[in-house]
C-alpha cells in the first residue's frame, strides 16, 4: 500500500463470499436514510485501474425504510484480485436513478490473493496427510 493510499472499504480474499456488503443508504445532503421502499439496488464493481465493468448485482432491501441493504457475494464475483471501485445504484418505482455513493470518492473494494489454496498443502504434509486425504506412512 502506497504512503497516501486509503485502506479498502471492503477487504475480501479471491473466491470468498463472506461477509457480505452491507450498507445504509443516506441522502447524501442531509445524512438521512433513503427510504428504499418500492425501489431496487444493485451494487456495481468496476476495476479502479482501467473502469472496466466486473460487477452488476441486485442487493437484498434489509430495512427498506431505513435504506439498509446487502449485497451477497457470489464466487465469480471475487474470482479476480485487485482494487475495484463500487457503488449502489438505486431505482425508484417511478423509475428515477440515484447513485450511492455519487460524489468522485467511490467505495473501495480489495480483493487479494487467496493464500488458503497454498497454505492447504502445507499445513497437510505437515499434519502427515498425502495429497488425496490418505494418512502418510
Amino acid at each position: 500500500m502506497g504512503l497516501f493510499e486509503r485502506n479498502p472499504d471492503v477487504a475480501v480474499a479471491v473466491g470468498d463470499t463472506l461477509p457480505p456488503v452491507e450498507a445504509t443508504l443516506r441522502w447524501p445532503a442531509t445524512l438521512a436514510p433513503v427510504d428504499l421502499t418500492d425501489a431496487s439496488v444493485v451494487f456495481v464493481m468496476t476495476e479502479r485501474a482501467t473502469g472496466i465493468l466486473r460487477l452488476v448485482g441486485e442487493c437484498t432491501l434489509v430495512s427498506a425504510p431505513d435504506g439498509q441493504v446487502r449485497y451477497d457475494w457470489q464466487s465469480v464475483d471475487t474470482a479476480i484480485p485487485g482494487d475495484y471501485d463500487a457503488v449502489f445504484e438505486v431505482t425508484a418505482e417511478d423509475g428515477g436513478k440515484m447513485t450511492i455513493p455519487n460524489t468522485d470518492q467511490k467505495l473501495l473494494v480489495r480483493i487479494t490473493g487467496d493464500l488458503g489454496d497454498r497454505v492447504a498443502p502445507v499445513v497437510q504434509a505437515q499434519a502427515g496427510v498425502a495429497m488425496g486425504g490418505a494418512s502418510a506412512p
